[in-house]
């Protein structure tokens, strides 16, 4: 059975390790593609969580956004400490299992087959983790749930259908005079990564337990001194982006976290540089940051200069959608538009719960552990 990753993995750029696979260049470049894999075993990231927080402090988040649109450069750290504040709502550990629920939505250019040229693909799909808190129970990753694959113009469409409408990528690029991609399946079910016994978690690098990441500073000052320690360990690449990276698992749901680590995060990013509020979110009710970064760690949006967007729920204080969208266009990609979104992880759930684990029928199933 040949080991593949899970969400996360497949979405890291390249500035971040991959502690347990051997380098691979063509495989790296290939940005996004493992999310349509089968997962790797539980000792991984996952994604989502919402919070309660009282309804004075999302009136403050409201009020800087409309008031600092346009205001000094200091309103994205306002918002980010109101994100702070909200977050701190008591949320105990309390549950059999540490439950994340999220989509994610990537842009891909398709590889031309044997009878079909290059096209342009959005794919869409789910994925669930439950991560059990003391290992007595089994930990599952549940991905590529209700796969939807939408090409992105009409003509793109016409291409996709000649190819026989499929789901999913390819694994990597045809190497230079070889025969083109092999064809794609036009269906695909859910894969779930069962592990028996405790399971560890990747952040910074390096592997923690549930135990270390639920003891993780809960002061923004400190959470960046501790995630520094590991980047200079391991870590490179530019050192803000890095540290933004890290700092979404803490609060999309990829890691089980407390409530105090969640708001060191927001407090963490209110210190980095280059942040600017969002005039629109796109989603009702919410406020948003983002800062410009450069997409050389993808094949598909290499060269292109990216908004990297945070998008939050100001009455919870929760993170409801994280994106990188065209700021400028390159890559493969460069015949879109300014503001289309290339990856979105939308967090749908987050928290601790007692319910055992759902697996739809038709999963491939793969024993881990013990």
């Amino acid at each position: 059975m040949t080991r593949t990753s899970d969400l996360v993995k497949g979405t890291r750029p390249d500035f971040l390790p991959r502690p347990d696979d051997p380098i691979d260049p063509v495989r790296r470049e290939r940005d996004l593609r493992a999310v349509f894999d089968q997962p790797r075993p539980a000792a991984t990231r996952m994604r989502s969580r919402r919070l309660l927080v009282p309804a004075a402090v999302a009136a403050v988040v409201a009020a800087v956004l409309v008031s600092s649109v346009n205001g000094p450069d200091e309103s994205p750290r306002r918002v980010l400490l109101a994100a702070a504040a909200a977050a701190k709502a008591p949320d105990p550990v309390t549950g059999r299992y540490w439950h994340a629920r999220s989509r994610t939505t990537t842009v891909e250019a398709m590889w031309p087959g044997r009878d079909h040229g290059r096209y342009l693909v959005s794919l869409d799909t789910g994925q669930q983790r439950w991560s059990s808190l003391t290992g007595a129970d089994d930990s599952v990753d549940l991905t590529g749930v209700d796969i939807v694959t939408r090409p992105l113009s009409e003509q793109d469409r016409v291409v996709w259908e000649k190819a026989g409408r499929p789901v999913g990528i390819p694994d990597a690029e045809p190497a230079p005079g070889a025969s083109p991609a092999p064809s794609l399946p036009s269906s695909q079910p859910p894969s779930a990564t069962v592990s028996s016994g405790p399971v560890t978690y990747w952040i910074g690098g390096l592997e923690s337990t549930i135990e270390d990441l639920l003891a993780l500073p809960t002061d923004g000052a400190r959470l960046r001194s501790w995630l520094l320690e590991r980047y200079r360990n391991g870590g490179s690449g530019d050192e803000t982006d890095w540290l933004m990276w890290e700092t979404m698992s803490l609060l999309d749901g990829s890691l089980p976290t407390t409530p105090g680590t969640r708001a060191a995060a927001y407090e963490l990013l209110a210190d980095l540089p280059g942040f600017h509020v969002m005039a629109d979110t796109g989603i009702p009710g919410t406020v948003g940051i983002s800062r410009q970064t450069r997409g050389g760690w993808s094949y598909t949006v290499k060269d292109a200069l990216l908004d990297w967007q945070v998008i939050i729920d100001p009455e919870t204080g929760a993170l409801r959608e994280w994106r990188y969208a065209l700021a400028e266009p390159g890559g493969e990609v460069r015949e879109l538009p300014a503001g289309t979104a290339i990856l979105t992880q939308t967090v749908e759930r987050i928290g601790w719960v007692n319910t055992a684990p759902v697996i739809p029928p038709g999963t491939d199933i793969f024993p881990v552990g013990e």
